[in-house]
């Protein structure tokens, strides 16, 4: 399996997002749009059940929007009209912005050290921009 990390969705996720001009995507349509995205994830991967809720790149999605949240980057919303709406947060604006000067080469520097951290070739603890 090539199942990328939750650190590698975050980035992903949150490069996603900074290009809306609204700053934000329907969750439904960032899923399909992560997997076009993420280059190594095959079909597998994303119907590869960990439980009832859902596949292990499912899970690992959300668990990113959790740390993101968690981080103040993402909105945390109780407004059920805007319930899987996932939009940046001021702080999320600055950093993604400042994050990702170079784009498609950022995001495959994260998936190199995300291989190299799955190979026990070390990595950082938390690749996550700005951590």
């Amino acid at each position: 399996m090539s199942i990328p990390s939750e650190t590698v969705i975050a980035n992903a996720l949150l490069r996603l997002i900074a290009t809306r001009p609204a700053g934000s995507i329907v969750a439904g349509h960032a899923y399909r749009e992560l997997a076009a995205v993420l280059p190594d994830l095959t079909i597998d991967d994303v119907s590869s059940f960990r439980n009832p809720t859902g596949s292990i790149f499912a899970w690992n999605v959300r668990q990113a929007v959790r740390h993101l949240k968690c981080e103040g980057w993402l909105l945390e919303t109780g407004d059920q009209a805007a319930h899987g709406l996932w939009e940046l947060s001021e702080t999320g604006h600055q950093n993604a912005s400042a994050a990702f000067p170079d784009g498609d080469e950022l995001l495959a520097e994260m998936m190199a050290v995300d291989q190299q951290s799955r190979n026990g070739e070390g990595g950082p603890a938390n690749g996550l921009p700005g951590s």
